[in-house]
């Protein structure tokens, strides 16, 4: 599967990105482990926390769902699906299986 993937390629990518942002390293290596396990919840989930830390609601929203498609009990998408609905004003709206696990 990674056979044909260019890595040396990706490696000078990768360094030329951090030495004109470091902060972008974060990011870069977020994104290349997820690559590397598309099917991680956990790698999956990242986004979804980043954008609920952001206020950015509707991406955190969008995100949770879609790592909701891979693991549709995890937990932790969950709670980031209903945090995000609750700061939206719609708590109606929220992850039902957060309500009945965790009355």
């Amino acid at each position: 599967m990674f056979a044909d993937f260019d890595w040396r390629g990706a490696e000078m990518a990768l360094q030329r990105a951090i030495s004109l942002n470091s902060s972008y390293a974060t990011a870069q290596e977020s994104k290349r482990a997820r690559n590397l396990d598309p099917l991680s919840r956990v790698l999956s989930n990242e986004p979804a926390v980043v954008y609920l830390i952001a206020r950015r609601y509707d991406d955190a929203i969008r995100e949770a769902r879609s790592t909701l498609e891979l693991d549709s009990e995890f937990w932790a998408t969950h709670l980031i699906l209903c945090g995000a609905y609750l700061r939206r004003g719609h708590p109606a709206r929220r992850s039902p299986s957060v309500s009945e696990r965790w009355r």
